[in-house]
């Protein structure tokens, strides 16, 4: 059996690293919106309303609810990882062009497979979070991660499942392939590479205080935001301001944002009000709406649009609300 342990401690390693990394962030963005005493700091970054927020339950309950339902998509999105297709691609060139003896990956292929797979992934999460913007079928599934009014670490996984399906296979379908085709032309062994591109986005990803990018810590990175996208640059792109509105797509790198003219810089004493329309919250009010409306916003789309009409006047009798979690 493989020994996945240099694995698995990486991943403690990393995790134990962001959470430092966030401590420090945390003590940046306090200083950047004005500081004060050490009470000051930690009602910032422990404010009293943080476990009492409906928004906050349903970030719960909608994480537990897509847990409970994952086992029935865990084909697709084990099929559809970068790593998968990577060994793949591998497996289909070794039996059209037959095996190929390995060697030591230099220097100089580690360094350009890395920025290559770390900026094609950037830029195909960039793209495709554009596009869930633009077309109103994927809105209303991404509109689920949009309707949290206040961001939290767990916001992070408020995310629908057919959305985590379309990221994977995203960048699972056009990384992995390359970095397949990659470990195969250079000779090298595809986990080295596969790994390579894994890790380093996701290191990079650590660097720029991913941890806060969902919270309610609003680090700036000033004249740096021309290149690298901050938490506070993300929360904009959360606003319910229209000002801010298909503003920030970028997760990494912000020279995406730059180019489409959708960039949009920060100010740390800013307001921020974070959510969508009242309208559109509404659709998005309990945990089963915000796992079902996508479905039946679907079915709506697809009537013929007399029939939608009138779906859309008569609400389904269904009551979808839950009690928050502190009256369970």
């Amino acid at each position: 059996m493989p020994d996945f342990s240099h694995i698995l401690t990486a991943i403690v390693s990393l995790t134990f690293f962001s959470i430092v990394l966030s401590a420090l962030g945390c003590v940046i963005a306090f200083h950047q919106r004005g500081g004060g005493n050490l009470r000051d700091f930690l009602g910032y970054v422990f404010p009293k309303d943080l476990i009492t927020r409906r928004s906050c339950h349903l970030d719960v309950g909608f994480i537990l609810l897509k847990q409970l339902l994952r086992p029935w998509l865990a084909a697709p999105l084990l099929l559809l990882t970068s790593a998968k297709c990577a060994v793949m691609t591998y497996g289909l060139l070794v039996l059209a062009f037959g095996p190929r003896a390995q060697s030591a990956m230099s220097v100089a292929l580690f360094a350009g497979l890395l920025i290559a797979a770390v900026l094609i992934q950037d830029f195909l999460r960039f793209e495709s979070h554009r596009w869930m913007h633009r077309i109103g079928v994927l809105w209303d599934v991404h509109k689920v991660h949009h309707s949290a009014e206040f961001l939290t670490p767990l916001t992070n996984h408020r995310v629908h499942l057919v959305e985590e399906v379309i990221q994977q296979g995203v960048t699972g379908l056009s990384v992995g392939p390359l970095l397949g085709i990659a470990a195969f032309v250079t000779a090298t062994s595809v986990s080295t590479t596969t790994l390579l591109g894994f890790d380093a986005y996701m290191l990079i990803d650590t660097l720029c205080f991913a941890m806060l990018r969902h919270s309610h810590i609003g680090l700036c990175f000033g004249p740096l935001e021309r290149y690298l996208m901050s938490p506070r640059q993300h929360h904009l792109h959360h606003s319910v301001d229209t000002r801010h509105w298909d503003k920030n797509f970028g997760f990494l790198f912000s020279c995406w944002d730059r180019t489409a003219g959708t960039i949009c810089y920060s100010d740390p004493k800013e307001v921020v009000n974070i959510g969508i329309s009242a309208e559109e919250a509404r659709d998005y009010s309990s945990v089963l709406k915000l796992y079902f409306m996508p479905y039946i916003k679907l079915y709506r789309r697809c009537l013929p649009r007399s029939k939608r009409r009138r779906s859309v006047l008569v609400e389904p009798s269904l009551d979808l609300r839950i009690e928050p979690l502190s009256k369970i």
